[in-house]
């Protein structure tokens, strides 16, 4: 897709990639593993397509959602159920419990915003964060987490939002 557009985008240049990646491109959890590496992969293309592209005057920017009030964790938490391998059974059943009481998703019109002002603001930043979780521009080593999230409890969430502290983005 991206292919197709350079040509009309060189040609043009004062152009913008939006991509819309999510807080999972920063902070992996557990069971979402190729969710995860989409995310990851999202924010790595997009970063390195602007460095790329800059020196054409095309931008690209990445806008990171947080929790959406929308049924993902009820779809996405069903195509990774592991309830064949009896080892996952409690673990994963914690994990579930830990999302449902810990989500506060944000309603639709709030990431439409920020969708919105990304190509409008005219500022050179290369990351949005709209919702309350996206916010939290870190990951777990970058808080010394690491092996809490390994062993991951019922505490995981709320610990991980009392840790994180927002660092400025990069542009």
């Amino acid at each position: 897709m991206t292919k197709a557009f350079l040509p009309h985008f060189r040609e043009n240049k004062e152009v913008l990639f939006i991509n819309i990646s999510s807080v999972g491109g920063k902070i992996p959890l557990p069971y979402l593993c190729l969710y995860h590496s989409t995310k990851w992969a999202v924010e790595g293309f997009t970063e390195s397509l602007g460095f790329e592209l800059s020196h054409l005057g095309i931008k690209a920017k990445i806008v990171e959602l947080g929790e959406v009030a929308t049924d993902f964790a009820g779809r996405s938490l069903d195509m990774t159920s592991p309830e064949t391998i009896e080892d996952y059974n409690e673990s994963f059943a914690a994990f579930q419990e830990t999302i449902s009481s810990t989500m506060q998703p944000s309603e639709p019109i709030v990431i439409s915003k920020v969708i919105y002002e990304a190509p409008t603001d005219g500022k050179d930043q290369l990351r949005y964060v709209a919702g309350e979780t996206g916010c939290t521009h870190v990951t777990p080593n970058e808080i010394g987490f690491t092996n809490e999230f390994a062993a991951y409890d019922d505490s995981f969430m709320p610990s991980l939002r009392k840790l994180a502290k927002p660092r400025k983005v990069s542009s």
